[in-house]
Protein backbone atom coordinates (compact mmCIF):
# COMPACT_ATOMS: atom_id res chain seq x y z
CA UNK A 1 0.00 0.00 0.00
CA UNK A 2 1.55 3.55 -0.90
CA UNK A 3 1.43 6.40 1.56
CA UNK A 4 -0.70 9.42 0.36
CA UNK A 5 1.54 12.53 -1.32
CA UNK A 6 1.58 14.85 1.29
CA UNK A 7 1.96 18.51 0.85
CA UNK A 8 5.46 20.45 0.71
CA UNK A 9 6.21 21.93 3.80
CA UNK A 10 5.57 25.55 1.15
CA UNK A 11 2.47 24.63 0.40
CA UNK A 12 0.87 24.02 3.80
CA UNK A 13 2.92 27.07 4.91
CA UNK A 14 5.06 25.43 7.24
CA UNK A 15 7.71 27.77 5.94
CA UNK A 16 6.17 30.51 7.29
CA UNK A 17 5.21 28.81 10.51
CA UNK A 18 8.84 28.85 11.84
CA UNK A 19 10.38 30.32 15.06
CA UNK A 20 10.48 33.63 15.89
CA UNK A 21 13.13 35.56 14.86
CA UNK A 22 14.71 38.22 17.34
CA UNK A 23 12.37 41.10 15.37
CA UNK A 24 9.21 38.95 16.28
CA UNK A 25 10.57 38.53 19.61
CA UNK A 26 11.77 42.47 20.00
CA UNK A 27 8.83 43.41 18.94
CA UNK A 28 6.73 41.67 21.59
CA UNK A 29 9.06 42.89 24.40
CA UNK A 30 8.25 46.15 22.85
CA UNK A 31 4.23 46.04 22.55
CA UNK A 32 4.85 44.31 26.39
CA UNK A 33 6.47 47.00 28.14
CA UNK A 34 4.91 49.78 26.44
CA UNK A 35 1.64 49.67 28.46
CA UNK A 36 3.75 50.93 31.50
CA UNK A 37 5.76 53.20 29.70
CA UNK A 38 2.52 54.89 28.75
CA UNK A 39 1.20 55.21 32.16
CA UNK A 40 4.46 56.42 33.82
CA UNK A 41 4.51 59.43 32.14
CA UNK A 42 5.53 58.24 28.22
CA UNK A 43 9.18 59.26 29.10
CA UNK A 44 10.41 55.78 28.17
CA UNK A 45 8.46 55.43 25.01
CA UNK A 46 11.05 57.46 22.81
CA UNK A 47 14.64 55.01 23.79
CA UNK A 48 12.67 52.32 23.80
CA UNK A 49 11.43 53.38 19.45
CA UNK A 50 14.97 53.95 18.96
CA UNK A 51 16.44 50.74 20.59
CA UNK A 52 13.55 48.58 18.82
CA UNK A 53 14.45 50.52 15.35
CA UNK A 54 18.00 49.67 16.04
CA UNK A 55 17.06 45.99 16.38
CA UNK A 56 14.72 46.31 13.62
CA UNK A 57 17.83 48.14 11.13
CA UNK A 58 20.23 45.00 11.70
CA UNK A 59 17.30 42.11 10.60
CA UNK A 60 16.20 44.67 7.59
CA UNK A 61 17.52 43.80 4.04
CA UNK A 62 17.93 47.42 2.69
CA UNK A 63 19.02 45.91 -0.89
CA UNK A 64 15.32 45.04 -1.67
CA UNK A 65 13.83 47.83 -1.13
CA UNK A 66 13.93 49.66 -4.14
CA UNK A 67 12.84 52.87 -5.26
CA UNK A 68 10.37 52.84 -1.98
CA UNK A 69 13.79 52.71 0.37
CA UNK A 70 15.66 55.49 -1.70
CA UNK A 71 12.34 57.71 -1.39
CA UNK A 72 11.83 57.23 2.16
CA UNK A 73 15.50 57.97 2.28
CA UNK A 74 14.88 60.92 0.99
CA UNK A 75 12.15 62.04 2.69
CA UNK A 76 13.96 61.58 6.12
CA UNK A 77 16.75 63.69 4.84
CA UNK A 78 14.86 66.60 3.54
CA UNK A 79 12.73 65.78 7.11
CA UNK A 80 16.25 66.49 8.86
CA UNK A 81 17.85 69.85 6.89
CA UNK A 82 14.17 71.48 7.62
CA UNK A 83 14.74 70.87 11.41
CA UNK A 84 17.95 71.97 11.55
CA UNK A 85 16.79 75.12 9.68
CA UNK A 86 14.21 75.44 11.88
CA UNK A 87 16.71 75.16 14.82
CA UNK A 88 18.79 77.49 13.46
CA UNK A 89 16.46 80.30 13.88
CA UNK A 90 14.17 79.56 16.88
CA UNK A 91 14.21 81.20 19.58
CA UNK A 92 15.22 78.71 21.97
CA UNK A 93 18.99 77.28 21.01
CA UNK A 94 18.60 73.56 21.98
CA UNK A 95 20.38 72.23 19.08
CA UNK A 96 19.91 68.54 20.97
CA UNK A 97 16.29 68.81 20.14
CA UNK A 98 16.93 68.38 16.87
CA UNK A 99 18.90 65.51 16.55
CA UNK A 100 16.24 63.73 18.88
CA UNK A 101 13.46 64.87 16.60
CA UNK A 102 15.19 62.89 13.47
CA UNK A 103 16.49 59.99 15.31
CA UNK A 104 13.15 59.21 16.52
CA UNK A 105 12.04 59.67 12.82
CA UNK A 106 15.01 57.69 11.80
CA UNK A 107 14.29 54.71 13.89
CA UNK A 108 10.88 55.19 13.55
CA UNK A 109 11.30 54.27 9.92
CA UNK A 110 13.38 51.54 10.25
CA UNK A 111 11.16 49.91 13.18
CA UNK A 112 8.56 49.97 10.23
CA UNK A 113 10.09 48.85 7.56
CA UNK A 114 11.07 46.03 9.42
CA UNK A 115 8.17 45.26 10.85
CA UNK A 116 7.08 44.79 7.02
CA UNK A 117 9.61 43.00 6.07
CA UNK A 118 9.33 40.17 8.88
CA UNK A 119 7.68 37.16 7.98
CA UNK A 120 4.45 35.14 8.97
CA UNK A 121 5.05 33.77 12.69
CA UNK A 122 6.57 37.33 13.57
CA UNK A 123 3.99 39.05 12.25
CA UNK A 124 1.10 36.80 14.41
CA UNK A 125 3.42 37.30 17.09
CA UNK A 126 3.58 40.90 17.06
CA UNK A 127 0.07 41.43 16.49
CA UNK A 128 -1.04 39.07 19.35
CA UNK A 129 1.91 41.10 21.58
CA UNK A 130 0.11 44.95 20.26
CA UNK A 131 -3.34 43.37 21.25
CA UNK A 132 -2.73 42.52 24.75
CA UNK A 133 -0.43 45.57 25.14
CA UNK A 134 -2.80 47.35 24.21
CA UNK A 135 -5.49 45.87 26.28
CA UNK A 136 -3.69 45.93 29.59
CA UNK A 137 -3.29 49.93 28.71
CA UNK A 138 -7.12 50.17 28.41
CA UNK A 139 -7.49 48.26 31.61
CA UNK A 140 -4.73 50.81 33.05
CA UNK A 141 -6.69 53.73 31.69
CA UNK A 142 -9.86 52.50 32.92
CA UNK A 143 -8.96 51.95 36.76
CA UNK A 144 -7.31 55.47 36.58
CA UNK A 145 -10.60 56.59 35.11
CA UNK A 146 -12.67 54.72 38.10
CA UNK A 147 -10.57 55.35 41.03
CA UNK A 148 -9.73 59.04 40.31
CA UNK A 149 -5.90 58.47 40.60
Amino acid sequence: MRAPDLPSATETGAVAMARPRRLGLMMAALCALLPPAAIGGGMLMAPLQALAGLIAGSTVSWRRGGPLATAAGLLLMAFALWIALSTAWSAVQRPEQGVKIVGAAATGVVLIAGVAASGGRDRALMRAALAAGLLVLCVYGAVEALFDM
